[in-house]
This record gives C-alpha cells, structure tokens and sequence, in this order.
C-alpha cells in the first residue's frame, strides 16, 4: 500500500505542529520520518495512521483520500495497517496469547483460526514459547515484540511505527529492527516509521524524510542523503552518531566518509602527498549492512600550508570524502 499526503497542517493551539506537508511512502519499502524533539514527526504519523484528524490537507491510500471517511469506514479501514508504539501499549492483565489475540477477537474471528494465527506469528517473532507468560515477565525488548505480533494478526498492508525502539537497549533495539526488515521483506509490507535515533536510519531505511518545525526540510533516498545531507539537522544526526553527541568538539574540519572510501588509508596518503599533519580529535565508523551503507565521521585539525591544505581537500571531495570547514574552530555538535 501506497500512503501519502498532501499539503497536511496540523494546529495544536498556537503551535504549527504540521505545517504543509506532503510525502510518499512508497509501498514494500521502509519510509523513516526524522527530526529533533517537537519537529512534529509523531503528529504526522498520527495523521497518517487516521488516529488524528489533520485540520487541512489530504491523506491519501492507494490514491483514494481516506481522511474524510466516515468514522465507521475509518475503522473499517484501520485492518489493513498496523501500529507500534515506544510505550508497547500491552495489557497487563493478560497474558502474551491473549495479548496477540485481542484484535482478532474484536474482529470476531473465529477460535480456532484466532490463536492458530496468533500462534504463528509468536513464532515469527520468536516468542512461541511465551505464549502464556505474564507480560509483566518480559523484557523490554519481548514487549515489543508480542506488539508486533499483535500489529500483525489482521495482515495489514503497511505498518506504523512511532518511536518503537526509543525505550529499548542498545542491543534489544538492533534485535527490533532486524525483526521488523525481515518481517517487512516477508509480508512485503509499507514500513512508515519515525524516530530520533539515527542508528534505526542507517539500520533499516530506504527513504528518508527529516522534520524541523512542522515541515519536511529534506527527503529523498537514504543512501543519497547519508552521503550529501541538504539540511543542518541531517548533517547533526550524522555527526553526533559518528562520535556521540554528549561532548562539544573542536576542531578545523569535519570528513564524513561512505562506502568503500571508509577502507582507504586516506589522511596518510595525503599527509604525506601534501606534507601537512592530520591531528584526529574525534571520528568514528558505523556499519549500515553492506558496504555501500558504512559511514565513517572525522572531526580533524590539519597543520601545513594553507595552499596545500585547499589541494587536500579538493582531492577529498573529488573522493566523494564531504569536507566541511568548522569556521572559527569553534565548538559542533
């Protein structure tokens, strides 16, 4: 399923929370919605999925507006998607089945074909064994999955994800979303997924869209944007998960790297080609699942000749290398 929207504005008192915003989440393909805390990403989400009303513009399935449905054929309509939430939304009163089986049961199907159902999809998301554990036995990371088996029991279509790791451990939340990739190619689902933490981007997105006060500052092919970043938003998510984002650093330039370049002994080679010092302050690597998607982040001081650093970072940049000059040398985060 193809979900878009088109000039959608959504108003929460005096703040833009959405502001004219139009994309496309392509069908069979992961779609991830960033931004910084109040960019307004978890509100479009909720547009998008109906649980909200936009206060203008149109959310559309397939190319068939959905917004303006009725609130019986909104319901109707919610069977063929599925949600995640940060907060797992579990009830504790119940066990894992039981869980798993609530949307079947308000959807009256049948007993036997409800938990043959449920059950399957336990053991997709390796849980099987649980079946009739509490939930308050589980880990973090199996509340999360017991909600994915529940988001899956009618067969959705495309499936939402709001924050869905942002509770869980570093460990856990890789485990998640290789879950949800696998999941995604099996059922072939549409993925719409939004977050702050750019370790789930470069882990599982095919397209890219970034918020800042409402709106889409920049949007297009993961890969493409990982390698040229059009916003400062994006060039801040890329630079503080290459060194973390909890030290102010200082340095002259910043080198973000992608692909086979992240192999290459570059600064050496041009260390001693145009006789400067490289002096690395602070720089990191991060695997994106195959080559083409490894990034790599320096924050560097170079010492030489001001004529022969401009011809080194010509070359850097002649390498697809992005070469930024942090004016003033003063403090990036």
């Amino acid at each position: 399923m193809r979900i878009s929207c088109a000039n959608l504005k959504k108003d929460y008192s005096q703040l833009h929370a959405v502001n004219g915003v139009s994309i496309s989440a392509e069908e069979n393909r992961i779609t991830c919605i960033v931004g910084r805390s109040g960019a307004g990403k978890s509100t479009l989400i909720r547009l998008l999925s109906l649980l909200e009303k936009a206060d203008s513009g149109e959310v559309l399935y397939d190319g068939s507006r959905v917004d303006n449905l009725r609130q019986k054929e909104i319901l109707s309509m919610r069977r063929s998607m599925g949600m995640i939430f940060q907060s797992f939304n579990l009830f504790s009163s119940r066990n894992v089945l039981k869980n798993v089986l609530y949307p079947l049961e308000v959807a009256k199907v049948a007993k036997h074909e409800a938990v043959r159902t449920a059950y399957s999809l336990l053991e997709m998301v390796g849980l099987a064994d649980k079946a009739h554990d509490s939930i308050s036995s589980l880990s973090g990371g199996q509340k999360q999955r017991v909600a994915i088996a529940r988001s899956l029991v009618l067969s959705p279509k495309v499936l939402f994800c709001d924050e869905a790791t942002s509770a869980l451990d570093p460990q856990s939340t890789k485990d998640i979303l290789q879950l949800i990739k696998s999941i995604q190619r099996e059922l072939n689902l549409t993925v719409v997924m939004v977050t702050h933490q750019m370790e789930v981007v470069k882990s599982v997105c095919d397209y890219l869209v970034v918020m800042e006060d409402g709106r889409v500052i920049e949007e297009g092919e993961a890969q493409e944007h990982f390698a040229n970043p059009r916003s400062d938003t994006l060039a801040m998510f890329l630079r503080d998960m290459m060194v973390g984002s909890d030290d102010e650093i200082k340095a002259d330039y910043y080198l973000q790297f992608l692909g086979d370049v992240t192999e290459k002994p570059i600064l050496s080679i041009l260390s001693r080609k145009y006789n400067l010092d490289f002096n690395i302050k602070a720089g990191g690597t991060r695997n994106g699942g195959s080559k083409t998607m490894e990034l790599g982040g320096l924050y560097v001081d170079i010492a030489g000749n001001e004529e022969d650093k401009r011809a080194a970072m010509k070359e850097l940049r002649e390498m697809s290398v992005k070469a930024v000059e942090l004016t003033g040398k003063e403090g990036v985060r």
